[in-house]
């Protein structure tokens, strides 16, 4: 699979961390590092995974991965990756449901407004158009909510896995690294919703990723 390519291709920076899970490679690299300190930091997204084929880079902020070391270790990461790679599969084949089914309406209609329909073949076509653009807000809605059902129900077994006070524990930690990252006061207890937290290693939404199998 592929996740975030054009990030994955400009991590150059040799790996701080390596593990081995079985025949996944997961390599942690210093955002600090790298060109994307600015373009994430700032919206406080601090790790950001990224793969191809069975390597996968995990692109984390110095400071947050020593806040939430316990976040990364080889048994969570298992369990992500398992996340990332079913949400991949699951998004192909709800690709593969409307794509196919659209380009043979589209290749039907055009075919036989062509030959029966001559004067009218803008109109159909148009109108085709119009049932692809709605199409795609439907498909991309139900991508959201599938991502977003394994998402929560992958947090959940990460805070099993881990225990209850170990999972607050560091979700307190995560809030200490933002309000020291981004300088906020200490009896400030609430996270702008402008800026994307974490509570579990995060990766960019895949409605938007250009995410391959």
């Amino acid at each position: 699979m592929k996740l975030n390519p054009r990030v994955f291709r400009k991590i150059i920076t040799q790996p701080f961390e390596t593990q081995q899970l079985g025949s996944r490679t997961v390599e942690f690299h210093s955002m600090n590092e790298s060109l994307f300190l600015e373009t994430y930091g700032k919206r406080g997204r601090f790790a950001v995974w990224t793969a191809e084929k069975n390597v996968y880079r995990v692109l984390i902020e110095t400071s947050y991965y020593d806040a939430m070391k316990d976040f990364y270790q080889e048994n969570i990461n298992t369990i992500w990756i398992d996340f990332l790679e079913r949400v991949t599969q699951k998004n192909k084949k709800i690709n593969l449901m409307f794509i196919i089914p659209l380009m043979v309406t589209y290749l039907l209609a055009a075919i036989i407004s062509s030959l029966y329909f001559p004067n009218e073949v803008f109109t159909v076509l148009l109108g085709i158009l119009v049932v692809v653009f709605i199409s795609n807000m439907f498909q991309n809605r139900l991508i959201r909510k599938s991502v977003a059902d394994e998402n929560i129900a992958t947090q959940n077994l990460i805070r099993e896995t881990m225990g209850e006070y170990k999972f607050n524990r560091l979700v307190e930690a995560q809030e200490r690294h933002y309000k020291s990252y981004f300088q906020v006061p200490e009896n400030d207890n609430v996270i702008s919703k402008d800026v994307q937290s974490e509570t579990t290693p995060q990766i960019e939404d895949t409605t938007h990723d250009k995410v391959k199998s």
